[in-house]
């Protein structure tokens, strides 16, 4: 009976990891060769940020995180968003969205997480931008890129329009400024979980409570 529970417990524990491990939405990070080309963003600047656009597929996934591989100047602060929008041009008045800053962040190329602080679904046929603005005003925010650096990801995932702010538009929904340049990036997503997968969890309680009797 020990055996069986024991079991039971494994299984279990095999399928909450599958359902909550993260995976690869869109990106091109793993197609990474070089930092020799770059593109700066300051607040109060001639360019104050750029957004990456991506259409979802058929399928909804939860948003864990957003890498971008940035150089951070002396005093710099980014503001990495999730903003919603269409195959042209970000919508809305404000952010669906605002990711976590990873802490400090060197005066070097690196690839920096910024995590979603809570549960956010992207819904299937949905298009969202990935935005990245520098906001203090005192340092550049370098975010490189080489040539086009096309994209993977999950099946009918696909990138649209980028756009590049200006600091005569504030709002990333009147950015017009276009580029051709997918700089380097990556969404991280996971499942999101089916009703039946709630039902895992409590049955994971009770099976380890019985467990806990036995060996008592």
């Amino acid at each position: 009976m020990k055996k069986q529970l024991l079991l039971s417990l494994v299984w279990l524990v095999c399928q909450t990891v599958s359902i909550h491990a993260s995976t690869i939405l869109i990106g091109n990070l793993s197609n990474y060769t070089n930092d020799t080309n770059l593109v700066a963003y300051k607040a109060n600047t001639g360019s104050v940020g750029k957004a990456i656009g991506f259409t979802m597929g058929t399928t909804d996934f939860n948003l864990d995180s957003v890498t971008l591989r940035l150089f951070m100047g002396t005093g710099a602060v980014p503001l990495v968003e999730l903003w919603a929008g269409n195959a042209t041009s970000i919508t809305g008045t404000s952010a669906l969205l605002t990711l976590t800053n990873p802490g400090t962040l060197p005066a070097a190329y690196t690839n920096d997480v910024f995590t979603a602080p809570t549960t956010f679904t992207l819904t299937a046929g949905s298009t969202y931008y990935v935005v990245l603005r520098e906001t203090s005003g005192n340092g550049n925010v370098l975010w490189s890129f080489d040539g086009t650096a096309a994209t993977t990801g999950q099946p009918g995932v696909s990138t649209v329009q980028r756009l590049i702010g200006s600091n005569s538009a504030v709002l990333p929904s009147a950015w017009t400024s276009t580029s051709g340049v997918n700089n380097w990036f990556e969404i991280g997503v996971s499942a999101v979980p089916e009703p039946s997968a709630v039902g895992l969890f409590g049955m994971g309680g009770l099976l380890l409570s019985l467990y806990r009797r036995r060996l008592a």
